[in-house]
């Protein structure tokens, strides 16, 4: 089948990418890497967040169909997950900005996670993994014990 050698990127197509653009910089820390702005069929950038790149490209919609005002991605529809250290403080220093987050912080087993909303309805999840964890992976030990006792 396939031999998969690691994740690659996400790309989500936005309604606004200079707002999108605007939001992944203030919020998250995109470097673009790749920008097709002027030169794109749809426009588009690439951008880098902590070693994961990121693709966010201007819906294109067929001729006379209008520009939709929002993106309503569906209920279940995957989203991207970034590891912080400090989920309760990142939190705080969210919602004082106005950015639109999860009402609280979750806590499960240790693991503190929170979801952030970006211009179009995409939710990202920011965690703090236990143990020095740096990624879900990094827990599967832990996990595998706990859960078989």
């Amino acid at each position: 089948m396939a031999s998969v050698v690691g994740p690659s990127h996400i790309a989500l197509e936005v309604s606004d990418l200079e707002r999108s653009l605007a939001f992944y910089q203030r919020v998250l820390g995109l470097e673009i890497f790749y920008d097709e702005r002027q030169t794109g069929t749809p426009p588009s950038i690439k951008g880098i967040v902590a070693g994961f790149a990121i693709e966010l490209g201007q819906i294109h919609l067929p001729p006379g169909s209008g520009n939709p005002s929002q993106v309503r991605p569906q209920a279940g529809a995957p989203c991207m997950a970034f590891t912080i250290e400090d989920a309760v403080g990142a939190h705080g220093r969210l919602k004082a900005e106005g950015v639109s987050v999860e009402s609280a912080v979750k806590e499960i087993q240790g693991v503190k996670f929170f979801y952030v909303y970006d211009p179009d309805g995409y939710p990202f999840e920011l965690i703090e993994f236990p143990l020095g964890a740096r990624a879900l992976a990094d827990l599967r030990a832990y996990f595998d014990v706990t859960s078989s006792g």
